[in-house]
């Protein structure tokens, strides 16, 4: 919609070749969970919830964000939660 990304999603818990190596989980939690050192990333985690305030603080491009601003959210969003936010 106006040549803007509707949706996206990173961080596929499942291959096509090789299944679920990641016990279900992905992205970055993803990662650590195949390194033997998972993350909990359930929804309203303290951990979670500080990366992604974490990300929030420092320097705008020093790090991925989680979530998009609020400023670039489209109006037809009508989910008020933000990232981990229950």
């Amino acid at each position: 919609q106006d040549g803007k990304i509707k949706y996206q999603s990173v961080g596929y818990v499942v291959d096509r070749f090789t299944g679920d190596t990641t016990g279900g989980t992905g992205a970055v939690f993803g990662m650590y969970a195949v390194m033997g050192q998972p993350l909990d990333d359930t929804v309203g985690s303290k951990s979670l919830v500080f990366l992604q305030w974490l990300t929030s603080v420092l320097p705008e491009g020093m790090f991925p964000r989680s979530f998009s601003k609020k400023e670039n959210i489209p109006s037809w969003w009508k989910d008020e939660r933000m990232g981990a936010e229950k």
